[in-house]
């Protein structure tokens, strides 16, 4: 017989640091998969602008800066335990005239557990529980001012070999599942700046629960998304972006009332170059430094989840042909637990 007492407790500190307990797994589909908007009071659906929109909002993916993009984030859900680890990955390309397609894939592995006989404590084995999302995304903006997207992605998750089960039958699921979203943009000039306007939702995670051998199941977490965000810009040197998000679960249980989670944040971008540039009244300069700074601030009564999100990004604009950034950030958590920190590198081509 295997012992999942470890298990339990990772799937259970995870889903309550995500404040997500009452929704359902997998776990791996709670955690949001961008540094940048995470340090934003965890406020995606109108601010991505990388590949990884088509995992949060894929209406907002036909916006994606570049002709092709690349990111990847990396955290530990729960610092307490190094060997829970969240690995994310996405690319997108932008085929002219047809829109956008993109990739990702999710993996979380909760480490080395312990298998022991119903008779004794002693380790009969090991094994290394994990869940994994393959997807892929399609978005298109019509009008140049709305984008509509959906992601197909494939959910599985692997928690037991056979061997460590007492009706020897693996504990093994698995499911398919679709996002959508749209997004709205308008962009107007203000004296020497520039304003863009953003508001998108989306319905995420739709799909069946997924049915283990074990007969045991799992409601994904279903979820619909609403944000807006408006980002001002001065002679490509300094921008100042503030957002807003509602998440509202949709339980399979219509006797649950979540009280969703909301979401405030804002970010300062600036570069030294373009600044100096700007200021000297000369044009504005091919390459740029960009340094970000970010605060928000997230409401999760049902998650017991509330306070301040931070982070800081840095990266290079190499005169308008390529760019490359980093980005952190520490999310709030449930008392009693460690602060994760996610770290996401992103970079586009835009030839």
């Amino acid at each position: 017989m295997r012992t999942m007492i470890a298990i339990a407790f990772v799937l259970c500190s995870i889903a309550a640091a995500q404040g997500q307990v009452s929704v359902g797994g997998p776990f791996c589909l709670c955690i949001q998969p961008n540094a940048r908007s995470a340090g934003m009071g965890n406020c995606t659906v109108a601010v991505t602008d990388d590949a990884s929109a088509c995992s949060w909002n894929p209406g907002g993916l036909a916006f994606m800066k570049g002709r092709v993009n690349v990111t990847g984030v990396f955290t530990h859900p729960v610092p307490d335990w190094d060997e829970v680890e969240y690995v994310y990955g996405a690319c997108g390309v932008r085929v002219d005239r047809v829109g956008v397609f993109a990739g990702s894939v999710t993996h979380l592995t909760f480490g080395k557990q312990v298998a022991t006989s119903p008779d004794s404590p002693d380790p009969i084995g090991y094994f290394e529980p994990y869940e994994i999302v393959r997807s892929i995304a399609y978005s298109r903006a019509f009008w140049d001012h709305v984008g509509l997207g959906v992601n197909y992605k494939h959910v599985r998750v692997e928690l037991v070999p056979a061997e460590y089960t007492q009706d020897d039958e693996k504990g093994s699921g698995s499911t398919d599942a679709t996002d959508m979203g749209v997004e709205f943009r308008a962009g107007y000039k203000i004296a020497d700046a520039e304003l863009l306007v953003r508001a998108g939702a989306a319905v995420l995670h739709s799909g069946s629960e997924i049915k283990f051998t074990n007969d045991e199941k799992w409601p994904l977490p279903k979820v619909a998304l609403f944000g807006a965000s408006g980002r001002l810009s001065y002679a490509r040197a300094i921008d100042i972006l503030l957002c807003a998000q509602y998440q509202r679960p949709i339980p399979e249980d219509t006797d649950i009332d979540p009280s969703g989670i909301w979401g405030v944040g804002a970010e300062f971008e600036g570069s030294f170059l373009g600044f100096r540039a700007s200021s000297e009244s000369e044009a504005s300069p091919g390459f740029r430094d960009l340094l970000s700074v970010r605060l928000g601030y997230v409401v999760d009564e049902d998650g017991d989840v509330e306070g301040f999100s931070y982070g800081f990004g840095a990266g290079v604009d190499m005169s308008g042909t390529a760019v490359l950034r980093l980005d952190c950030a520490s999310v709030p958590v449930v008392e009693g637990l460690k602060r994760p920190w996610r770290t996401q590198l992103s970079g586009s081509l835009c030839f």
